[in-house]
C-alpha cells in the first residue's frame, strides 16, 4: 500500500491494539512520507501503552 515505513508505522499500531481503521488513517493518509511515519515510530516505541488520545 504504502512505503516500507508506512506499512510498518500501520503494522505496530494494530499491535498496540488500535482499531484498523484508525490505524490505515494515521499511516496512510496522516503520516505518509518515510520523515512522519519514522517519528512516529520513534513516538511509539518509547512510549509501552500510549494512550488513544495521544496518538
Amino acid at each position: 500500500m504504502g512505503t516500507e515505513r508506512t506499512d510498518e508505522l500501520y503494522k505496530v499500531l494494530l499491535t498496540k491494539g488500535y482499531p484498523k481503521e484508525l490505524c490505515a488513517e494515521i499511516a496512510y493518509k496522516n503520516l505518509n512520507t518515510d520523515y512522519t511515519a519514522t517519528r512516529m515510530l520513534g513516538y511509539l516505541y518509547r512510549y509501552t501503552e500510549p494512550r488513544l488520545e495521544d496518538v
